[in-house]
């Protein structure tokens, strides 16, 4: 698949990456069809972010289609379109519950380099509140 990854300061590329896979019940994988530049993105290419390192997927304002899903998933639909959280969570634990994701042990950001959870290398993780949407 082709992700768009931090190449040092300054600088973006496209990169194939491989395609993720599920590791876990909890996983499901969601085929990007649209994403969107954000302001963050632009402080992380210009070595505004510390932890930034080159490879890092950029990117955690999407949308996409789920194709596949584990065993454990609940409320989310294979083919239905969501709107992604770039906030990545257990799910399961007291703060999630509550709908306070930030305060979950396990936290992450999606493109936003190791200092922030260590997604920018695609690997797949659990998005609590995705949102289905009737977009494009």
């Amino acid at each position: 698949m082709k992700a768009v990854a931090y190449a040092g300061e300054g600088k973006i590329r496209v990169e194939e990456r491989p395609r993720p896979e599920l590791l876990e019940p909890t996983d499901a994988i969601l085929r990007v069809t649209a994403a969107a530049v954000c302001g963050t993105d632009l402080h992380l290419v210009e070595g505004k972010m510390p932890g930034f390192e080159e490879g890092v997927i950029l990117g955690h304002e999407f949308v996409g289609v789920v194709e596949a899903a584990g065993d454990g998933v609940r409320n989310v639909e294979t083919g239905q379109r969501y709107v992604a959280s770039m906030q990545t969570a257990c799910g399961a634990c007291r703060p999630c519950s509550r709908h306070d994701y930030r305060n979950c042990a396990s936290f992450a950001l999606f493109g936003m380099g190791y200092a922030f959870g260590g997604l920018g290398r695609g690997g797949p993780r659990s998005v609590p509140g995705c949102s289905p949407t009737s977009y494009g």
